[in-house]
């Protein structure tokens, strides 16, 4: 897909080079990113974020899912316009006994073989927030 580019990372290749996140890598980075980002945090723009770690302990009925939904599409909208990406679903589930919220995106046509990728978002025993993201 056109658009989406390659970003240098903070890690070291085999050769002791810096590494590059591949073009599926590099979406997912920014996509996470939009997530975990609360609003009012980057100078000049501040409506960009989803915020998603106010909402994990939220009990998910159809409002809330629904509001998540279009604030997330929106978000990606706004903020990733060169992003093939779509919303398809969010659903509340169970993963290793804890409670977890799970974002499905669709992507439209594939990037590196894949069409959707799928964010686990949850906490940590010290209440920290994790995003994980599965393709």
């Amino acid at each position: 897909m056109a658009g989406i580019k390659p970003e240098i990372t903070m890690g070291i290749d085999s050769f002791g080079k810096t590494k590059k996140a591949t073009e599926l890598e590099s979406l997912i980075l920014r996509i996470r990113n939009l997530l975990l980002q609360e609003e009012g945090t980057v100078p000049g723009k501040f409506a960009m974020g989803v915020g998603l770690g106010q909402y994990l302990f939220e009990m998910l009925d159809p409002d809330l899912i629904d509001f998540l939904s279009s604030r997330i599409s929106q978000q990606l909208t706004d903020w990733l316009p060169d992003a093939p990406a779509i919303l398809a679903n969010i659903v509340q589930g169970e993963n290793e006994n804890k409670k977890a919220l799970f974002i499905y995106i669709d992507l439209e046509g594939e990037i590196e073989g894949k069409d959707r990728i799928i964010f686990k978002g949850s906490t940590n025993k010290d209440g920290s927030i994790n995003i994980d993201a599965f393709v």
